[in-house]
């Protein structure tokens, strides 16, 4: 009988895995075009990098994340790392923004902090409004 449940397990896994592994290159394809295109400025990158990885990461709610963590820890550690990979290239962009003197030079740590916490609140009026302004501030800082 222990042998029966443990398959449905491992093919849950997989099947996650699998899941986990098309996000993580629908992600980065995404971002990498949007680095790669001559035609926008820098601003204009960055607008759209952050506004791809909450749209790509609405399936990592934090009720899946929680019980991914509880009852799948290696896949966990798979997204938790792929999260923090992604956050990686807005990073380099607003640390590029800032050195070009396109974005107020602010602590980094702090300004990624509130765009990670604007994106992860995905149901309240203030991520709406954040991405609304993202989306359509012509504006030179953030």
């Amino acid at each position: 009988m222990v042998a029966k449940e443990k398959a449905p397990a491992r093919l849950q896994a997989e099947i996650l895995e699998t899941i986990i592994a098309q996000r993580s290159l629908e992600i980065a394809e995404k971002t990498r075009q949007i680095i790669e295109d001559t035609s926008l400025t820098l601003i204009e990158k960055i607008r759209p990098v952050i506004m791809v990885l909450p749209t790509h990461n609405d399936f990592y709610d934090l009720r899946i994340l929680d019980q991914m963590k509880r009852y799948y820890p290696q896949q966990w550690a798979i997204v938790d790392a792929s999260l923090s990979n992604d956050w990686a290239m807005l990073r380099q962009l607003i640390e590029q923004g800032i050195r070009e003197g396109l974005i107020v030079d602010m602590n980094v740590t702090l300004m990624m902090k509130l765009i990670i916490d604007a994106c992860n609140d995905t149901g309240s009026s203030c991520s709406r409004r954040f991405r609304s302004a993202c989306s359509s501030r012509p504006s030179r800082t953030f």
